[in-house]
């Protein structure tokens, strides 16, 4: 993972503080905002054998698309910090939030955490043009907007980068007309992410 390289050693100490954190803020978030399912999804049949072959096919392309965006996230914090050393991170951190808010003014849906996307996809309500531009628009923009070394989102559209690519992938497999079955694309969307997720 790319942040093994920007953290010198992991101990007992910084996992438990990491822990602490998230467990922390996962309770404020349930106390003010209650305990909301994240995403709803349709009722899930059990798969078939055959698309339990494809799910495993989907898993080592999503874990070769995530070794490649690890490494467009590095990409993209190296010519931040080779290119720019001396421009403090917050103005390198307003410059890309300027360049994002631009794009969020002219197409809102392109931007945010994911989370209303990824849920478009979870019920089945894009197109094949649309993921493939809105994967295009978000693989750049989540080195774009890590490259300031600031903290910021990250799981979120790793999540929606994922279903993209399991809701690209059972639709390219729909268009395959050999095969005699349908992929389910939620399905398939739900694998995207968690394999994504992983990475």
């Amino acid at each position: 993972m790319f942040w093994r390289r920007w953290t010198r050693k992991i101990t007992t100490r910084s996992v438990l503080i990491t822990l602490i954190a998230v467990a922390t803020s996962i309770t404020v978030f349930r106390a003010l905002f209650g305990n909301v399912i994240s995403f709803s999804i349709p009722t899930l049949v059990a798969p078939e054998l055959a698309n339990l072959v494809l799910y495993a096919i989907l898993g080592l392309i999503v874990g070769l698309m995530g070794a490649l965006y690890n490494r467009n996230i590095l990409f993209g914090l190296n010519i931040f910090s080779t290119t720019m050393p001396n421009i403090p991170a917050a103005l390198k951190a307003a410059f890309v939030g300027a360049g994002v808010g631009l794009i969020a003014y002219w197409q809102p849906s392109w931007v945010g955490g994911g989370a209303l996307q990824a849920q478009q996809i979870l019920s089945n309500n894009l197109g094949a043009q649309a993921l493939l531009t809105l994967l295009i628009v978000r693989w750049l923009l989540g080195s774009i907007s890590y490259s300031p070394s600031l903290p910021g989102g990250l799981f979120a559209p790793l999540l929606l980068v994922g279903a993209i690519f399991g809701a690209l992938f059972a639709q390219l497999i729909n268009f395959i007309p050999v095969l005699a079955f349908q992929a389910d694309t939620v399905s398939f969307a739900l694998v995207g992410m968690a394999a994504f997720l992983r990475q």
